[in-house]
Parts: C-alpha cells; sequence; structure tokens
C-alpha cells in the first residue's frame, strides 16, 4: 500500500458556535455523526493474561497481500516538556476485522508527582463507537504521594497487564493480528491520497476547525475539532464531520492508517494536541471505517 499525504493546518477559533463541515460535495448526503473514542474510568475484571501474538492466519476471513506484524505496533512517550508524547500502542484487530483495539499511556504532565494513566479502548470499525464494556482506565489513587511518600499503586504495570488481558480477551482482540501501518504524519497540505487493500485510490479531505496557537485562552478552552472524509470516483464517506470541540484541544493532525489483515476494515489514527502544565501534550484518538465494496 501507498499513500500520498499531507497535513492539516490549523484555523483560527472564536467564541461563535461551530459552522457546519464544509460542503465540498453538496449532492452527497452527511451521514449520521457517530461519537470518537476518547478516555474513561471504567475497568474490567481481571483475569490471567493471554497476549501471545498470531502468527497463523484465519482461514475464514480473506487476507490481503500485507505481512502480519505479529505484535503490537508501538510509538513509545516521550515525557519531556514543554512537549511531551502520550505512548501508543496499536494491539491488533479481531479475526474477523469488527473491532480493534489501541492504548494510551500519559506519561504525566508534571503538575502533580502521581498523575500517570493507562487507557484501553476497543472499537467498532462499523460504528466508530467503543464495544460495550471497551474502555479501561488504570491510574493512581491519588495525584499526591500518600503517608509512605510514593504513589499508590508504586507500579501501574502490574495491574495494567491483568486487566488490559482480560479486556482484549473479552471482545476477541488478537494481539498481533495487524498489518503495518501506512504512515500519514508527514501531510503538508488539507488532503492527501490513500492506497487501499485492493488496490483502490481514495482521496481524504483533514481540515481542524476552531484550531488555534495558543495554549491557553478562551479559544483553546472552547476546545478544536477537526473534518475527515473519503473521496473516491464511486462514493464519498464522512468519517468525522467537524463538529464536536474537545476542551483545550487546541489542534489535531493524522498520523497513521491501519488497515485489518481482511482489507476490508481501517482504523486512523489521529494525534490531538493538548494545552498543558508548563507547555503542550499530544494524545491519541481513532476513526474506525468499514470500507465500503468498490474500495
Amino acid at each position: 500500500m501507498t499513500l500520498a499525504l499531507s497535513a492539516c493546518s490549523a484555523e483560527p477559533g472564536g467564541d461563535d458556535p461551530p459552522p457546519d463541515p464544509p460542503t465540498e460535495d453538496p449532492a452527497t448526503p452527511e451521514p449520521t455523526e457517530v461519537a470518537t473514542p476518547e478516555a474513561s474510568t471504567e475497568e474490567a475484571t481481571p483475569v490471567e493474561p493471554a497476549t501471545e501474538a498470531v502468527t497463523e492466519e484465519d482461514e475464514s476471513v480473506p487476507q490481503f497481500e500485507g505481512v502480519l506484524a505479529a505484535e503490537p505496533y508501538v510509538i513509545e512517550p516521550k515525557p519531556i516538556q514543554p512537549g511531551l508524547t502520550d505512548g501508543f500502542t496499536f494491539w491488533g484487530w479481531s479475526t474477523d476485522g469488527a473491532r480493534f483495539a489501541f492504548e494510551t499511556y500519559m506519561p504525566g504532565e508534571g503538575a502533580v508527582e502521581c498523575d500517570m494513566r493507562y487507557d484501553v479502548f476497543v472499537v467498532d470499525s462499523a460504528t466508530d463507537e467503543f464495544v460495550e464494556g471497551g474502555k479501561l482506565t488504570v491510574k493512581h489513587e491519588s495525584p499526591e504521594p500518600g503517608p509512605s511518600g510514593v504513589c499508590s499503586p508504586k507500579s501501574l504495570e502490574p495491574l495494567i497487564e491483568v486487566k488490559r488481558a482480560a479486556l482484549l480477551e473479552q471482545h476477541g482482540i488478537v494481539v498481533g493480528n495487524l498489518v503495518a501501518p501506512t504512515d500519514i504524519g508527514k501531510a503538508e497540505s488539507k488532503a492527501f491520497a490513500v492506497t487501499t487493500p485492493a488496490g483502490k485510490e481514495a482521496r481524504i479531505t483533514f481540515r481542524v476547525l476552531y484550531g488555534s496557537d495558543e495554549a491557553f485562552g478562551p479559544d483553546a478552552e472552547q476546545g478544536a475539532a477537526y473534518y475527515l472524509t473519503l473521496k473516491t470516483d464511486s462514493g464519498n464517506i464522512m468519517i468525522e464531520p467537524g463538529r464536536r470541540r474537545r476542551p483545550w484541544v487546541v489542534g489535531y493532525a493524522p498520523k497513521l492508517v491501519f488497515f485489518s489483515p481482511s482489507g476490508r476494515n481501517a482504523a486512523f489514527i489521529i494525534g490531538r494536541e493538548h494545552s498543558a502544565y508548563e507547555g503542550f501534550r499530544v494524545s491519541w484518538m481513532s476513526n474506525g471505517l468499514d470500507l465500503p465494496d468498490y474500495l
């Protein structure tokens, strides 16, 4: 798969209500808006970990000519201000490609000592929503150290390993069931093209609305939104309509596209820039999509 790409440029925000999303193709009806995965504090019941990587393909699901990674895809965190980056792990897809799972790790902004956290999300690629019970957060009990002078729990890793394994198993996510992603993080304009596993080209438009270069202030407090569409000669798909403003988010940028091993599903990974303590922070979110037959 190949990808020619470009970066979105932020548009100034204001106090006015969000406009309707750009209408590049008035003849195309706008699909129903769906929620985009955000962090939550719900946790799953611990069970013994079961995260062995898969190396054999499921013969019941058609495969395109991609090489299974057989291990998660990882972006290491950068815990340095003024610009820190959360860690990111794409764990894999279910065997039918209906669901995918990813995880973010926030190494702490520095305002308090105990603010590290893990968030794991399981997303339905058809609806671009969390599956029922598909959100997990593990964090410290308090932002400040306890009487012993250390965070409680001292380490989050033992707990997240058990709870993560339970969540992935519950929703049929196979660790390592993924093909290496296409990196779209060097985009320099508002539109780029991606070649699907079936060899079809899709034109993607990405646009930031209410974006700001200011980490603080009224525009940042109201937050930015983004608009994401997929266009082909056979039809158009609205992926993110650009109406949801997220507080204290000043911008977004497309980063990765993961196609499922079947070649019929896609997960777009979006970088989200927040105002943060003494600087800014990049976290991660996703948009899921089942590719239509003409792609």
